[in-house]
C-alpha cells in the first residue's frame, strides 16, 4: 500500500509507522489505552457491586447494630449479664424449651468468658 490512490495516501496501521521519515514516533503505552467497554464496566460495578454469594448471605443474616457503642467490651459485658438475668426471669414464668436453651447457652458463654479472663490474668501475672 505504498502507492497513492488518486492523490490519497492511506495512513493506517503499521504501514504508516514504517513510512514515517523520522524515528521519533511514540506509540501509546498499554496502560494509557482503555478498552471501549472498560468505563461502562466500572460504572456498572459502582452501581451493582459484584459480591460473592457467601458475602451476600453473610450480610443478609448479620444482625444490624443500631447503636455501635453496644460493641464496646464493658457495655457488651453488662448487656450480656442483663440479658441472662432477664432470660432467667422469663424462663421461671413459662415452660418454653427455647428459653431454657437460650439461657443455658448464655450461662455457658458467661462461664467461658470468666474462664478466659482468669487465664488471661494468670498469663499476665506470669
Amino acid at each position: 500500500m505504498t502507492s497513492k490512490i488518486g492523490g490519497f495516501v492511506p495512513d493506517v496501521g503499521l504501514e504508516s509507522i514504517s513510512r514515517s521519515q523520522h524515528s521519533g514516533v511514540r506509540l501509546p503505552a498499554q496502560g494509557e489505552t482503555e478498552l471501549a467497554g472498560a468505563q461502562v464496566r466500572k460504572w456498572l460495578e459502582a452501581l451493582f457491586p459484584l459480591d460473592s454469594a457467601e458475602a451476600l448471605m453473610r450480610r443478609f443474616v448479620a444482625p444490624q447494630v443500631a447503636d455501635l457503642s453496644v460493641l464496646t467490651p464493658a457495655r457488651f459485658e453488662r448487656l450480656v449479664r442483663e440479658s441472662a438475668a432477664r432470660l432467667r426471669e422469663l424462663e421461671a414464668e413459662s415452660d418454653c424449651p427455647e428459653l431454657f436453651a437460650a439461657r443455658e447457652l448464655l450461662d455457658t458463654e458467661l462461664a467461658l468468658r470468666e474462664l478466659l479472663d482468669n487465664y488471661r490474668y494468670l498469663l499476665l501475672k506470669a
